[in-house]
């Protein structure tokens, strides 16, 4: 009698090579979930945590899901991130919720402030480029479509001169 093989019979380097095929949304919506294992590879394999693509629409689920994306990203990516590429759509009528608002430029200090960063795309809704600016230490690469709810950009301009 033949034995029959599962999917987690694949070697860890297998079940990351299909990883590699799927979004951050879909790993940890569909595979991240599956069992222990599957979580851990997809929060700790560096090779899945080295570019970071997530967008964010403009509703209150959306501002929940970048809340805890951010979470997610300061406990997992910080280190390991060497692209981010962010889009964070806004209404244009209201601010962010305040703790989104928060939580987003933290995170991306964090992730600058790690040396790993290399490349940082963010579009839509960016926060103070104050905040996270000057932590941005081995930045090569930043790309900015923002829109601000605040209107003094004098002192982010500032930070990002000295990029």
């Amino acid at each position: 009698m033949e034995s029959v093989l599962g999917v987690n019979d694949l070697p860890d380097a297998a079940l990351v090579s299909i990883f590699e095929a799927l979004s951050l949304q879909e790993r940890h919506c569909y595979a991240a979930p599956v069992c222990r294992r599957w979580l851990q590879l997809c929060n700790t394999t560096p090779q899945l945590l080295r570019r970071i693509d997530a967008s964010f629409a403009s509703t209150q689920l959306g501002a929940e899901q970048l809340t805890s994306f951010c979470t997610w990203l300061l406990e997992h990516a910080v280190g390991r991130v060497q692209q981010l590429s962010l889009v964070v759509e806004q209404s244009s009528t209201s601010p962010p919720p305040e703790e989104s608002a928060a939580a987003l430029p933290a995170a991306i200090a964090a992730c600058g402030m790690g040396g790993s960063l290399r490349e940082l795309r963010l579009h839509g809704l960016v926060g103070q480029p104050a905040v996270w600016a000057s932590a941005m230490h081995g930045l090569r690469l930043l790309h900015l479509t923002a829109r601000s709810y605040w209107e003094d950009w004098r002192p982010s301009a500032r930070a990002l001169q000295g990029l």
